[in-house]
């Protein structure tokens, strides 16, 4: 981990505008971290924005039954301001801008902040103004758990717990991959 909790707390205090986006072809890590981020965001008084490059998929659509989560292509025009008045950008479950996709460009023109939460290998550091990684978690969704119970385990609600669990239990097979440890179990 390269930056401290506290300085993503700060963060996001100071900012008013906050857009989340993740990785192309969205699995369960990816929409599961975007919508418990946004979970979290929200019970901090803040009004997150996702966009995402792909559409969710029907597996995960239970995950975002408010339909909240914006498709980059639907509204180029809209997506892009909201990209460009962004005062943080929080790119979770990727350390790739490539993986954005359609998102790539207008992510590394907009003045936002931008901060990485991730866990696979490959990072660029210096691509990003805050990074949270950690390689040995099997999921971004752990990453998030230990963000948010740092914070305050009231920030842990069903809802949070849920969108976690997802991206937990999907990035581990089930919990069959070799990067399950007994962490993992006690975190679920």
């Amino acid at each position: 981990m390269y930056t401290h909790f506290k300085e993503i707390n700060d963060l996001i205090k100071k900012s008013s505008n906050i857009v989340l986006t993740t990785h192309v072809v969205p699995d369960g890590d990816a929409i599961g971290s975007v919508m418990a981020f946004a979970g979290y965001l929200k019970q901090k008084g803040k009004d997150p924005v996702i966009i995402n490059h792909s559409v969710t998929p029907d597996n995960l659509k239970f995950l975002d039954k408010k339909n909240t989560i914006r498709v980059f292509s639907k509204d180029l025009k809209k997506n892009e301001k909201l990209i460009n008045e962004a005062d943080v950008i929080f790119i979770l479950d990727t350390n790739d801008f490539a993986r954005t996709k359609s998102l790539e460009q207008i992510l590394l023109d907009s003045p936002a902040k931008k901060v990485c939460i991730d866990h696979h290998m490959g990072l660029k550091p210096k691509m990003f103004d805050y990074v949270i990684t950690n390689t040995v978690y099997p999921a971004t969704c752990q990453i998030l758990y230990e963000f948010i119970k740092d914070d305050d385990e009231k920030y842990l609600t069903k809802e949070v717990s849920s969108a976690l669990y997802v991206g937990i239990m999907t990035d581990t097979g089930s919990f069959r991959h070799p990067r399950t440890s007994s962490d993992v179990f006690m975190v679920c």
